[in-house]
């Protein structure tokens, strides 16, 4: 395989295609005071014929994840009663969340446990008047912006797994987590190096241990070693594709397997020797996509294994169908490109950008520059729209 595919298969797997949706509502607290008069502190202001200068500040979330930053951590200020609607923006603990003169909230980075501080906007017409706005800073869940939903581990840091609290308190570790397509469950690797899939529940913050299984148990004839990178959910959200290199005492072997979420039925879908399987996703339609490195290419196959075939006839490395099928989203080491199904005719959309996955509206597509995460036109033209500082993602 080419350093440069490498590189990029690296980057997605360390962003892997997710614990909790941080986000408890938005939230606002309103201050008034004259414009005019002696009046003007918080409450009912200035006196009689004066216009009531009022701050309102709303936000799309109240808590947010440790050291992670993003333009979209964005808080907004409706002053009203006054032409002049500049404010001031101060936080009352910069050590847990500072906040730019523009309103964007950046969470600190050190610490542990949930930690809050308040947001105040005050009004430049009067300075006497303001509105306030509480934020909590936290470990280990999920945050979601644009409807793309990721994943921070306490740092931040993709180098880390993932850990999270269960209702109980109790902690565990997680690695390259993926949603179920109705975001009830999601699966993951106990740590980088494991080959132990996690299966969770999750409703909101809190996360619940529902399933744990070593598929090597019934790979092979005594495998020496099995490791598990990519993987994805089937349509039906009742078992994951897999792929899997078997080191056993004879060699190696690669290979796409299928399980159920409950740790039975494992199967062998697709197997080649001194060949690289990477990249697994599955079309709303049941369709196994796949990166084969013995060609270089984005294939393809049934959830049994039949048809197995080149899909995109170019050099590529990952490829997503767009809801109605109509279009694939693929990457070669550079560049996202599209493909219509029916002409099987390529353009490229993006270059220097990997894609990452697609909306389940198809309203946009997730790509990467291999630092951050941004949303993109599925059609083409514009510019990424920059979501998270990178880390893992699904959606």
């Amino acid at each position: 395989m080419k350093r440069t595919t490498r590189v990029f298969m690296h980057i997605i797997a360390t962003l892997a295609l997710a614990a909790a949706i941080a986000g408890c509502g938005a939230g606002s607290v309103t201050s008034t005071g004259g414009t005019t008069g002696t009046g003007g502190g918080s409450g009912s202001g200035g006196g009689s014929g004066t216009t009531q200068v009022a701050v309102t500040v709303t936000g799309t979330t109240h808590t947010f994840p440790r050291g992670v930053t993003s333009s979209e951590f964005q808080l907004e200020a409706n002053v009203t009663g006054t032409t002049n609607t500049g404010v001031q923006w101060t936080s009352s603990d910069s050590n847990v969340a500072a906040v730019s003169s523009s309103g964007v909230i950046t969470p600190e980075s050190t610490g542990s446990g949930p930690a809050t501080a308040t947001i105040t906007a005050t009004s430049d017409a009067d300075p006497s008047v303001s509105g306030t706005y509480a934020v909590t800073v936290d470990d280990d869940f999920l945050a979601e912006a644009n409807g793309v939903v990721s994943f921070a581990d306490v740092t931040g840091n993709v180098s880390n797994p993932l850990t999270t609290n269960d209702a109980s308190g109790a902690r565990t570790v997680c690695k390259y987590p993926v949603f179920s397509p109705d975001h009830l469950e999601f699966a993951c690797l106990e740590s980088a190096t494991s080959r132990v899939f996690n299966i969770y529940q999750t409703d909101g913050k809190n996360v619940k241990l529902i399933t744990s299984f070593d598929p090597s148990s019934q790979m092979g004839t005594n495998p020496v070693d099995v490791a598990i990178e990519f993987y994805a959910f089937t349509p039906d959200g009742k078992s994951l594709v897999f792929n899997a290199a078997e080191e056993v005492a004879t060699g190696q072997a690669q290979v796409v397997d299928i399980i159920n979420t409950d740790g039975t039925g494992l199967a062998t879908l697709f197997t080649e020797p001194d060949t690289v399987f990477a990249g697994i996703s599955v079309s709303p339609k049941g369709q196994i996509v796949f990166y084969n490195s013995n060609d270089n290419e984005v294939w393809e196959m049934n959830l049994d294994g039949t048809n197995a075939h080149a899909l995109v006839n170019q050099p590529s490395v990952v490829a997503f169908y767009s809801p109605n099928m109509n279009t694939l989203y693929w990457s070669d080491a550079s560049s996202t490109w599209t493909m219509n199904v029916k002409t099987g005719s390529s353009t490229e959309i993006l270059p220097g950008y990997g894609v990452l996955g697609v909306a389940p509206t198809g309203a946009f597509i997730l790509v990467t520059d291999g630092t951050n995460l941004y949303t993109f036109n599925p059609n083409g033209g514009g510019t990424p729209q920059k979501v998270f500082s990178a880390y893992w993602a699904s959606m």
